[in-house]
């Protein structure tokens, strides 16, 4: 068994002493919001613990067995009566040995004993089967396609409707020398479209046309796709195999860190931690009391917590797993700032350092309580502005962030309701002043002159379906505000940042309510909702009257 070393007490030599000080330095000076660059300087080193820290990778490789029921073609073949015919006759775990090397394959084979010989079901032992193109006629019937005469036009693709015209001619009479009018009739030939056949002459028909099948060649039979033709089939037992590994890790931490701080360190770790391998355990099987895992001291406990873990799936052997501890060289420091203790970890022989407790997060945490207090008391933009300097810290984690994330949106529903509130006031303000300039003014594209007279269209609709335009697109444009419109940690200036947000989208949309109008869009919109309630107002009358 390897050795596992619990935390000795040490003590720095002036030189290391030196070296944590100008590293604890440049780590305070690179943190924001907090003003004691010299923090290295001024902390009291109260203990140095040699605290080494250990991380297991228990890793297990699984074995999954399934049996069904196979077959394929005999091709002739005899096997003796089988010793195996029923699943339960069949041992799945002694037919192959375990794999003996971690692997992720799948594969099966056959259970020896287990082959004989049946009758082909499909077939029932005849060796073929009934064509199902032909039905066993051995002929089939195909569509041909035909062309016959149009009985209508016979063929011309068109009718004759002959016609008679009586004419008149100016004939010589050499009698008596003069022109004389001779009336004769005239038979004109019209042709029209035949109506039967379009024209073509000839109706689209087909006939059936008998032929030998193709599938079967006119015998009948097919061979039977089953056992090809043997009458026979071979069936046996299967094995099923699925072979594939999982790992888990757990890292142990000197007693100074507290079961809070382990998982935030975890996250602060990475692959570049010299870890040494130290012991690299293999268990056969489930004999996890044989390797003693929970009496290996420091590590056993979480040795034990590892092998708790151990999944064990239906139909699934566990053929070995294989334990790795690694250690890590450890400093843990305990020191003073201003009469309280705190404590921090240097990883490795290059010294990372990661804080654990440190003035840092003493500030930080003060800084959270008072984000927690304001939160409470409903002052959001106080609770804002303090949660903003505790996401500078490099502490600060996801909560943190999703916390400023839904105070930014309360923030920003508080100036939304004022930029909306100015909106409104701005148009009702400008509504008669739309109306005297609609009255008194021509502003309408030539074309839009048409359809007001057509439609009866007044200043008083263009009125109110421009103000309708600039309320509707306005709240509409809201719904995204800017950034600088809400934060802010004042309630007052953010309600003023949404009233000049609302002017601004008062003019942008009164622009585009006079475009709108001028291009005649306007008019259209006012007549199509004038269509639409019209179409509501005479189905709710039906209603009514049915309900009566």
């Amino acid at each position: 068994m390897a050795q596992y070393r619990l935390g000795k007490r040490i003590s720095f030599s002036s030189a290391e002493e030196s070296r944590f000080r100008n590293l604890f330095n440049s780590w305070a000076a690179s943190v924001p919001e907090f003003k004691r660059n010299k923090l290295g300087d001024q902390l009291k080193i109260v203990e140095v613990w040699d605290a080494p820290l250990y991380q297991a990778v228990f890793r297990t490789q699984y074995d999954t067995r399934l049996l069904r029921e196979g077959s394929e073609r005999a091709k002739g073949r005899k096997f003796p009566a089988p010793t195996i015919t029923k699943e339960s006759d069949i041992n799945r775990w002694s037919l192959v040995p375990y794999s003996s090397s971690f692997t992720s394959t799948e594969g099966s084979l056959t259970v020896k004993g287990s082959e004989r010989i049946v009758n082909c079901h499909t077939c029932g032992a005849q060796g073929e089967m009934t064509c199902t193109t032909c039905g066993g006629k051995g002929k089939s019937e195909r569509k041909v396609d035909t062309k016959v005469e149009c009985s209508i036009c016979y063929g011309k693709g068109y009718k004759t409707n002959p016609s008679k015209e009586i004419v008149s001619k100016n004939v010589w009479n050499y009698n008596t020398q003069k022109y004389e009018t001779k009336y004769e009739t005239v038979t004109h030939e019209n042709r029209s479209e035949c109506y039967h056949c379009k024209g073509k002459g000839y109706i689209d028909s087909f006939k059936w046309v008998v032929d030998t099948c193709q599938k079967c060649g006119g015998r009948g039979k097919l061979v039977c796709s089953t056992c090809a033709g043997d009458k026979q089939l071979m069936k046996y037992w299967e094995l099923r195999r699925t072979q594939y590994n999982k790992s888990m890790s757990a890292c142990y931490f000197p007693p100074e860190v507290s079961q809070d701080e382990v998982q935030k360190l975890m996250k602060l770790f990475d692959n570049t931690t010299p870890w040494s391998l130290v012991e690299r355990v293999r268990i056969e099987r489930e004999e996890f009391a044989k390797a003693a895992l929970a009496e290996r001291p420091v590590v056993g406990p979480m040795l034990s917590f590892l092998q708790s873990r151990v999944e064990h799936p239906q139909n699934t052997a566990i053929c070995f797993s294989e334990v790795e501890v690694c250690e890590c060289q450890s400093l843990s420091v305990i020191y003073e700032v201003d009469g309280e203790r705190f404590v921090c970890l240097l990883v490795g022989p290059q010294w990372k350092l990661f804080t654990v407790t440190s003035p840092v997060s003493k500030k930080m945490d003060s800084l959270k309580e008072k984000v927690n207090t304001y939160c409470r008391q409903r002052k959001y933009g106080k609770a804002w502005a303090y949660l903003q300097r505790v996401n500078k810290f490099p502490q600060a984690g996801s909560n943190e962030a999703y916390m400023q994330e839904q105070l930014e949106e309360r923030m920003a529903g508080t100036t939304r309701l004022s930029s909306n509130l100015v909106l409104m006031l701005c148009v009702v303000l400008a509504a008669p002043v739309l109306y005297l300039f609609y009255s008194n003014t021509e502003f309408y594209a030539v074309w839009t002159k048409w359809l007001m007279n057509k439609w009866d269209i007044t200043p008083t609709a263009f009125t109110v379906m421009s103000i309708v335009i600039m309320l509707v697109g306005g709240m509409v444009a809201n719904k995204s505000l800017p950034a600088f419109s809400y934060r802010a940690a004042s309630g007052v200036s953010r309600s003023v940042r949404g009233a000049m947000v609302g002017i601004g989208t008062f003019v942008m949309m009164g622009l585009l309510a006079f475009i709108l109008t001028y291009l005649g869009v306007t008019t259209v919109l006012y007549k199509l909702f004038m269509i639409a309630l019209s179409i509501v107002m005479f189905f709710v009358i039906i209603i009514v009257g049915l309900f009566k």
